[in-house]
This record gives structure tokens, sequence and C-alpha cells, in this order.
């Protein structure tokens, strides 16, 4: 894989994802560009590859995503760099079974990555929730918040359909390498 271009389509879907489809929200759901990026990965590129841009691409989201807490917004780098490396490891996993020229497919690898991923940093603040003085940084409960992500997964599902198109139109520029030479 071409990390140069991985690393210029991440910074680009971290700025979408932390500035312009901030205005698309509804009700506190907001679609995500970045594990449509991982996905896009996970489908193409070879395991190790997948697993660490996976690791990076949660690493950039957990650094642009400051978390409220009691002493004001932190930066906690870890639960979207542990959700998005295991959503890239259950990628690699499905696409055994999914049709990589798909925007289906790719709109369900998507939708599944960013509810892993999610499902992760809930727990992550879940548990760092329970220590005294120290709260959730969501309003309401954690299953309310897991809920949140569910709809948070199926609106970046959503924004993954047109995606796709730039995506493989230029997918000469990533240089994965062909599914025959792979090992298995």
């Amino acid at each position: 894989m071409n990390w140069v271009v991985f690393s210029i389509a991440l910074l680009f879907a971290g700025a979408l994802d932390r500035t312009f489809l901030a205005v698309f929200e509804v009700k506190g759901v907001v679609p995500m560009v970045t594990p449509a990026l991982v996905a896009f990965v996970a489908m193409h590129a070879p395991r190790p590859t997948a697993v660490w841009a996976g690791c990076w691409a949660g690493l950039v989201m957990d650094l642009l995503n400051p978390v409220p807490t009691t002493l004001g917004a932190v930066v906690v780098p870890g639960p979207w760099a542990i959700g998005m490396a295991l959503a890239a490891w259950t990628g690699i996993q499905l696409r055994g079974v999914l049709f990589r020229r798909s925007p289906a497919a790719f709109a369900l690898l998507t939708a599944c990555t960013t509810l892993l991923a999610g499902l992760i940093w809930t727990f992550v603040f879940s548990v760092r929730g329970w220590y005294p003085g120290e709260g959730f940084p969501w309003p309401g409960s954690a299953l309310g918040n897991l809920g949140t992500r569910t709809l948070d997964a199926l609106a970046s599902g959503l924004l993954a359909v047109p995606l796709w198109w730039p995506l493989e139109r230029w997918i000469n520029w990533w240089s994965f390498p062909l599914p025959a030479l792979r090992r298995r």
C-alpha cells in the first residue's frame, strides 16, 4: 500500500470528520468518513497493513476529537485507535464473503467498522467513568450512547456509497497488491 496516499486521504478524512460533516448532524447523529477509509483499506490491503492503517486512523481520530472531562477537554489517545484496529481486523475477516467492487458491500463494511469502533470507544469510556470523580463524556447512559453510535454507523454506511466511486476510480494510486498474489 502507498502510505503517502493513505496519509493524505487520512488527513483529508479527519478534516472532514472534524469540521464539515458536523453540518449534517441530526439529533446527535453524525456520519464519519474515516471509518470508510479504514473499511476500504481493509477490503484491499494485506492483513498487517490494514490493521496498522486502522490503528493510525484511530489515532488521528483520537487526536482530533478531545473528550470532555471535569477538567475540560482532554485528548485521550487510544480508544479510537484500538477500535479502528479491531474494526480493520474484522474487515479483513469479512472481505472473503464480500464483493470488493460493490458499493453495497463497501457501505455494509463501513457501517460494521463504525459500529465496532464506536462500541470499543463506548466500552473504554464506560470503564473510565466508573472511577470516582469521573463521569461519562456523553449525556445520559452508556446504552443511549450505543444507540447514537449505531445511528452514526448507519449514517456512515450511507455516506460510504458516494465515497466508493472516487476510491475505486483511483485504486491504482493506492498500490494494493493483486488478490492473486496474496498469501492465504
